[in-house]
């Protein structure tokens, strides 16, 4: 059987997420750690979007979300992420 997302969670981490990457750019979701060559997603920027995102005073009401709805949402947004990172390595020439 089908399960029931929630769409209104997906769409204002979407809206957040592009609106902190036109403000900060894609590098403030990236963390460098020491002695490793290649940048990571950090987390703790995903947990902010999904934060924001699941904020009580968002104009649209919704019911709680479930974890399963959160880790579809988290799971969205780091593909998001990773697709815009890829596109502007490609545009940078690597």
């Amino acid at each position: 059987m089908a399960e029931v997302i929630q769409l209104a969670l997906h769409a204002r981490a979407r809206r957040i997420l592009m609106l902190l990457i036109r403000r900060h750019g894609i590098d403030f979701f990236l963390e460098q750690r020491p002695g490793e060559h290649f940048s990571r997603i950090d987390d703790r920027k995903v947990d902010l979007v999904m934060s924001l995102a699941g904020a009580p005073n968002s104009p649209v009401p919704f019911s709680e979300a479930s974890d399963s709805d959160e880790a579809r949402c988290r799971a969205m947004v780091r593909r998001l992420l990773i697709r815009r990172l890829a596109l502007d390595l490609v545009e940078a020439g690597y």
